[in-house]
């Protein structure tokens, strides 16, 4: 092809893109709307959270309680595992301090995304889980005098879990 016909042609669809209509005002563009933020599930009936009913069994300190969790007991709260059951204590602090609950089941250990696991939680929302391995978790959260803080020991998959739990409070 001859280097005049493109040239030519070449002017000719430039010429015809120039020539569009043009507005007769200023075109603003509005930029699309953000999604709307996702919506968090609310949690399953009976189980709102480590501040969830206020039925729950009240641990002294240093007194040892022996449980089960089965599939049967509500499931954990909804931010952390669904999938998971749990048994859920209440604990009132006798002092100002830190409160430790330990937690130990009989093993062998089932890995540790699998091994239960034990949660102290503060009625501020602030809470602490035990982030050591079988055969003991440790986990601890500094406690106020006459406030009530939740223990939470939650269990993953199909089996039961026998365990021990014991909280106490150091100065």
């Amino acid at each position: 092809m001859d280097s005049r016909v493109l040239i030519v042609c070449g002017s000719l669809m430039l010429a015809a893109g120039c020539d569009a209509p043009r507005p007769f005002a200023p075109t603003v563009i509005v930029p699309p709307l953000p999604p709307p933020p996702p919506t968090v599930p609310p949690p399953p009936t009976g189980a709102a959270g480590p501040f969830g009913p206020a039925s729950n069994p009240v641990i002294a300190a240093g007194a040892l309680i022996e449980g089960t969790v089965t599939g049967d007991d509500p499931v954990c709260f909804y931010n952390w595992d669904a999938t998971g059951h749990r048994r859920q204590f209440d604990f009132v602090s006798a002092s100002d301090g830190v409160i430790t609950a330990t937690l130990t089941w009989t093993g062998p250990s089932r890995g540790l995304l699998y091994d239960p696991d034990v949660f102290l939680a503060a009625p501020d929302v602030g809470w602490e889980y035990a982030r050591d391995a079988w055969p003991e978790k440790h986990v601890t959260i500094r406690a106020r005098s006459g406030v009530i803080y939740r223990v939470v020991v939650m269990s993953y998959g199909e089996s039961e879990l026998s365990f021990r739990l014991r909280v106490d409070v150091q100065p």
